[in-house]
């Protein structure tokens, strides 16, 4: 199951937490969201999870991006923010073609350039998806990271990042602000692990 979204271009209010929707959910294992010739603007606030594009995605959601253009700032003054999602949930994946994440991402409990958190086992293809370098990340306190701002364990099994594709990564951050802050994540749970394939 899954839907597609096209042709459209917002400009975000402020008091509004996601460009495209509140929430994305899977009622099945294979649930994919096509998002295609989308331009995403303007400034999004709220005291919860806030992302440019959605503010929270559940467990085993695929999102295709497909000629989106995103330039927004977003903040979250209570809860986590990232420049796709503020959060995400296990085995979420995310697919990129001729698509561009940019603009400032201000979180309270977490900021990430992608993500706010990410919960669970999560492969990061860059083959498919870069590094999201046109984004300010701005932590409040919390932990900030240029991909995202913590990578939480999942209630059951492991968690594993998976870098794939990975040739010479070179991360040339821009996270600021107060609070744990680092290149990929601001922190890395306990039980989590993360692996680099070339």
């Amino acid at each position: 199951g899954g839907a597609t979204i096209s042709n459209l271009t917002l400009e975000g209010p402020s008091g509004c937490n996601a460009g495209i929707a509140k929430k994305i959910v899977s009622s099945s294992d294979d649930a994919t969201v096509s998002l295609k010739d989308i331009t995403l603007k303007g400034t999004l606030s709220d005291s919860g999870n806030v992302g440019m594009i959605v503010a929270d995605i559940g467990d085993d959601v695929s999102l295709t991006l497909t000629n989106v253009d995103v330039n927004m700032t977003v903040e979250s003054s209570g809860g986590n923010a990232g420049g796709i999602a503020g959060s995400v949930g296990k085995d979420f994946q995310v697919t990129s073609t001729g698509s561009t994440i940019a603009g400032t991402v201000k979180g309270q409990a977490a900021a990430g350039g992608y993500f706010g958190t990410v919960t669970g086992s999560y492969t990061w293809d860059r083959s498919s998806t870069t590094l999201a370098d046109g984004v300010s990340v701005v932590g409040n306190g919390g932990y900030n990271g240029q991909f995202a701002g913590k990578l939480c364990k999942a209630r059951k099994g492991d968690t594993v990042f998976t870098v794939k594709n990975s040739g010479d990564i070179t991360l040339e951050a821009k996270v600021s602000g107060t609070g744990t802050s680092g290149g990929l994540f601001g922190v890395c749970e306990a039980g989590t692990k993360l692996e680099i394939e070339n």
